[in-house]
């Protein structure tokens, strides 16, 4: 049946089977990490361009200003090419970080980003979510929503890595939010040296609400050893855990 149809109509059926597909893999690919969706956005619409451009080209070529066939070629590669990349676009979460939500407070509640429901978060449970970068207004109300428990004003920067770890799945230190203030972190750093090894350790008891995991090791003990290079006099881990309640 495909077969039997004008070149006007083979174009017609094809945008309407490609724009909505194409607008759907754009905007889930718009969210790869580390900005990779938004490079094969930009890729994937240059080359749907350069089916318009074929078109544009091969009317212009002709020297017929009522040359449809090419003309329909370019109306269609500008129409595939700016659905991919405006629904990339789109597609694109707000610029944030990670935030872990700790709750260890002994009792259920739900939490509001910025006046929408965010996150249910049950007694003894850490979690991982999305928070972009900015200012936000944090609200942890009741398991069933009614009452209202603490209300915290936080801001989520972005502070990079530096040097960025080779098995980092982020390029950016993640946030804790502890429900409450309820549980107790130390928050320290322990050196090691050639001999002794560990050389020392350092650090504070932190229970705020809003934390900057700004560390080497999170939730996790450092190690007992650790291998220094020769000309290395020192070398340090830093870490924020659990303490034990």
């Amino acid at each position: 049946m495909f077969k039997t149809l004008t070149l006007h109509w083979r174009l017609v059926v094809a945008a309407l089977v490609l724009v909505p597909a194409l607008g759907a893999a754009a905007w889930r690919l718009a969210d790869l990490e580390h900005g990779m969706g938004l490079v094969i956005v930009l890729v994937m619409g240059g080359l749907f361009g350069l089916l318009s451009l074929i078109g544009l080209v091969g009317s212009v070529a002709s020297g017929d200003p009522r040359d449809r066939p090419n003309r329909k070629w370019f109306a269609l590669g500008t129409l595939l090419s700016a659905t991919w990349v405006v629904a990339g676009l789109l597609g694109r979460s707000p610029a944030g970080t990670t935030v872990y939500v700790e709750n260890f407070s002994g009792r259920d509640v739900t939490l509001e980003l910025d006046g929408r429901p965010w996150i249910r978060a049950d007694d003894g449970t850490s979690q991982q979510a999305a928070i972009p970068f900015g200012v936000h207004e944090v609200v942890t109300r009741s398991a069933d929503g009614t009452a209202e428990l603490d209300r915290h004003r936080v801001e989520a920067k972005q502070v990079a890595k530096e040097p960025l770890p080779k098995d980092a799945d982020e390029r950016d230190y993640p946030y804790i939010f502890n429900v409450l203030g309820a549980q107790t972190y130390l928050k320290g750093k322990v050196w090691y040296s050639e001999n002794p090894n560990p050389g020392g350790a350092s650090g504070e008891r932190v229970n705020d609400v809003w934390i900057l995991a700004d560390v080497d090791l999170l939730f996790r003990d450092p190690p007992d050893t650790l291998k220094v290079h020769k000309n290395t006099a020192l070398a340090s881990l830093s870490f924020i855990k659990r303490e034990k309640r």
